[in-house]
């Protein structure tokens, strides 16, 4: 087993025990301001960089336009297959918190959008 620390805007948020051959460490980079807004470190090694806009910047830039801004739920690390049940379950509370803030924040801001337009 190996120690995963997971860091946003460099405050750790948590660490949880992960398996070492499964989990990798990954970086989030967000194109707008060039910040590296959030880190899971696995083992001391960064394995991938996933530009994600950061919660103050619009997905202008990013990959995919469904992405929350802030949010790593989308870049988990996953063994093998996709179940998100099970990987949110191991999530330091930290990041939980965090994950409901920037995803609360999206949905205002769009709604609010949405009052805009009606």
């Amino acid at each position: 087993m190996s120690k995963a620390l997971y860091f946003i805007h460099d405050q750790l948020m948590g660490v949880v025990d992960v398996p070492s051959l499964v989990y990798e460490s990954h970086a989030f980079f967000c194109a707008s301001c060039g910040d590296i807004w959030a880190r899971i470190i696995v083992d001391g090694r960064l394995s991938y960089c996933h530009q994600v806009p950061c919660e103050a910047h619009l997905p202008q830039f990013a990959a995919e336009w469904t992405d929350v801004p802030g949010s790593l739920i989308r870049y988990l690390p996953q063994v093998p297959v996709m179940d998100w049940a099970r990987d949110i379950q191991v999530l330091p509370i930290g990041v939980l918190h965090w994950e409901f803030k920037v995803h609360n924040a999206a949905l205002q801001r769009q709604q609010h959008e949405e009052m805009q337009d009606a």
